[in-house]
C-alpha cells in the first residue's frame, strides 16, 4: 500500500511540476528576485533570533511561509527549499535558527542558551520564536505590500511540529478587537515527520481541538510528510495523520488525484530512505518540494479571492 501511495504521489507531483514550468513560461515579465537577507530579530523575551529571509516577488499576492527546523537542526537545512519557493512561486519565506540553535544562542544581554538543559516548559518558548517571525512578516513585509499575511503557511520538522500546531491554535484564539483582526492568519500547516511528544510537551490535546480534528468546524488544511528513514518519527507521523484523518471529511471516492487533493483538508506523502528536512534534499529526489508547493496552491492560493490584503499598521 505504501509503494502504491508513493507511486500515485510521484505521478501527481510530476504532473504538477510540468504544470509549474508551463505556468512560469506564461510570465513574460520576470521580476527581479530579491537576494536573501540575514536578519537579527529580538523576541519579546530578549533572545536574539537570527533568520534568513527570502523576499517574495508577487507583492500582495506573495504567500508568507515560516520554515522551522527540528531540535538540533539549523536554518541552512532549508536553503535550497526556500530558494525554490521564492524563485519558482514568488513566496516570501523566513527561516529562523530557533533559540539554542545555530546562530541564535545568546540573549540580548549575551547570556548563553543551552538547549541540552531544556525542560518541558522551555520547549514551549519556541512559540515566541514563531511569533517573532510572524511579527516581522506582518509589520515589515505585509504592511509594505510585499506579501499577504492572511495567507500564512507554517512548516515545521520533527519535535518542533508540536510548536507549529500549538502556535496555530494560539493564532486562532485571538478574537477581533472591534473590526480589527488579531489572529486567524494561518491558512495551512505542513509537518515533516512530526513527533508526538518530548519530555511531556505533547501533541495529543492539540489534535483534539476542532481546528485540527474538524469536529463541528471546517479544519485547517494540514500536510503530513512521513519519511521512513527514521522508524520512530515515521510511526509518529503516520499516527498523527491517521488521528486527523479519522475525524475529517473524506473524499476517497474521487478517482481523479488532482480533484481529490483540491477537496482534501488532510494530505499525506510517504517517502523512502529519508526523514524530516532530508526529504527536501534535492539529492533524494522525493519531489516533496513540489507536493508542498501545490498544497499551498490548492489550499491557500486557490482561496485568495476570499483573503483580501489588509494593512495592519498600528494606529498612531
Amino acid at each position: 500500500m505504501k509503494s502504491l501511495r508513493y507511486l500515485v504521489l510521484v505521478v501527481f507531483c510530476s504532473f504538477l511540476a510540468t504544470s509549474a514550468v508551463s505556468q512560469d513560461k506564461k510570465d513574460d515579465k520576470e521580476k527581479e528576485i530579491p537576494k536573501p537577507k540575514r536578519l537579527t530579530l529580538k523576541t519579546s523575551d530578549n533572545v536574539n533570533l537570527i533568520c534568513n529571509y527570502f523576499g517574495g516577488t508577487k507583492e500582495k499576492e506573495s504567500v508568507p511561509i515560516i520554515l522551522l527546523h527540528d531540535l538540533e537542526g539549523q536554518k541552512e537545512e532549508f536553503n535550497a527549499f526556500a530558494l525554490y519557493l521564492q524563485k519558482v512561486y514568488g513566496h516570501a519565506v523566513i527561516v529562523p535558527d530557533l533559540r539554542g540553535h545555530g546562530e541564535s544562542t545568546k540573549t540580548v544581554t549575551n547570556q548563553a542558551i543551552d538547549i541540552s538543559k531544556f525542560k518541558k516548559n522551555d520547549y514551549a518558548t519556541f512559540n515566541e520564536d514563531i511569533s517573532t517571525c510572524f511579527r516581522y512578516l506582518r509589520d515589515e513585509v505585509n504592511n509594505k505590500g510585499e506579501c499577504n499575511i492572511d495567507m500564512l503557511c507554517v512548516l515545521a520538522s520533527g519535535y518542533v511540529s508540536i510548536n507549529a500546531m500549538a502556535w496555530t491554535l494560539e493564532d486562532y484564539s485571538y478574537a477581533p478587537i472591534g473590526n480589527k483582526k488579531q489572529g486567524q492568519f494561518v491558512k495551512g500547516v505542513v509537518l515533516l515527520n512530526p513527533r508526538k511528544s518530548i519530555k511531556g510537551f505533547a501533541v495529543n490535546n492539540l489534535l483534539k481541538n476542532p481546528l485540527f480534528s474538524g469536529k463541528g468546524i471546517s479544519p485547517i488544511p494540514v500536510l503530513v510528510a512521513a519519511g521512513d528513514g527514521d522508524d520512530k518519527s515515521y510511526r509518529d507521523a503516520k499516527s498523527i495523520y491517521n488521528t486527523l484523518k479519522r475525524t475529517r471529511p473524506k473524499y476517497d471516492d474521487i478517482a481523479d488525484t488532482t480533484e481529490r487533493y483540491k477537496k482534501l483538508s488532510i494530505w499525506l506523502g510517504e517517502f523512502s530512505n529519508s526523514a524530516g528536512t532530508e526529504m527536501l534534499n534535492p539529492k533524494n529526489k522525493t519531489k516533496l518540494e513540489v507536493f508542498i508547493a501545490r498544497f499551498v496552491q490548492f489550499k491557500i492560493l486557490a482561496n485568495s479571492n476570499e483573503i483580501p490584503w489588509v494593512d495592519y499598521k498600528k494606529e498612531e
